[in-house]
């Protein structure tokens, strides 16, 4: 078993949402937010 940890940081930016067409769908600006991950690995 191992369990992992790490973190880091999305810097700002702009996500956009489109259909399959291409047409925009919605867009939103973002400011730097944190990012925190865990992940626990095991064979069995």
């Amino acid at each position: 078993m191992a369990l992992y940890l790490y973190g880091g940081a999305a810097v700002g930016g702009t996500l956009r949402l489109e259909d399959a067409s291409g047409n925009l769908i919605k867009k939103q600006s973002f400011k730097t937010a944190p990012l925190v991950g865990v992940s626990l690995v095991g064979r069995f």
